[in-house]
């Protein structure tokens, strides 16, 4: 994948994660799993980032942003799976609070705004 189309991806996933509740719910279609679809969605472009670390695109206080949210989530993911399995959770759970303010701080460091991200290249598709 191109330099380009990783930041843009690591943006738009960064912007999804550290959005309100109800923007982040907006942000995907009804049927999907809106917990998935952050954490997922983080994960597989995080595991790319050695890519961009390559080239030099990113400084080290970006690089560790980033990584707090991987290790974050990593750990809820062994601690608390609960918070993905029931989405009224991304609602009124503390810990996707904490999610959302280490996101917001990654983009700060990445000189991003947080605005809705623009997923109209996605492809969703509703299982039966």
């Amino acid at each position: 994948m191109v330099t380009g189309q990783l930041l843009n991806k690591l943006k738009e996933a960064l912007q999804a994660l550290a959005l309100p509740y109800e923007d982040q719910i907006k942000s995907f279609p009804n049927f999907a799993v809106v917990t998935d679809e952050l954490v997922l969605g983080y994960d597989e472009i995080f595991q790319k980032i050695n890519q961009l670390d390559d080239n030099g695109n990113l400084s080290e206080g970006q690089l560790a942003a980033l990584k707090s949210i991987d290790d974050y989530s990593e750990y809820l993911s062994k601690n608390h799976k609960s918070i993905f399995l029931e989405p009224k959770k991304l609602k009124t759970d503390e810990k996707w609070e904490k999610m959302r303010q280490l996101a917001m701080s990654a983009l700060n460091v990445m000189a991003w705004k947080l605005e809705r991200p623009n997923f109209s290249h996605s492809i969703y598709i509703q299982a039966d």
